[in-house]
């Protein structure tokens, strides 16, 4: 189970997740890939991405949690 806070997001955005996270990028939708080459473990389960580097607009974040694939809309205002 995954999820993704605050939807949307200014700064940085939130990742809970039971499982190890890897392979996380977020997606534009002109296709451009945005590879985050680490998320910030806050927590044994919480991780973060500055989301400062990126232009507002609508992005799909992707990834895997454990042996599952994520696939998330999220809108960085």
């Amino acid at each position: 189970h995954l999820n993704i806070y605050p939807n949307p997001a200014k700064e940085v955005i939130y990742i809970v997740s039971e499982q190890t996270l890897s392979n996380v990028s977020l997606i534009a939708l002109d296709g451009k890939v945005h590879a985050i080459e680490a998320t910030k473990k806050i927590a044994n389960n919480l991780h973060s991405i500055n989301l400062n580097d990126f232009n507002p607009g609508v992005y799909f974040i992707t990834g895997n949690c454990g042996d599952q694939i994520f696939r998330e809309k999220v809108i960085i205002q």
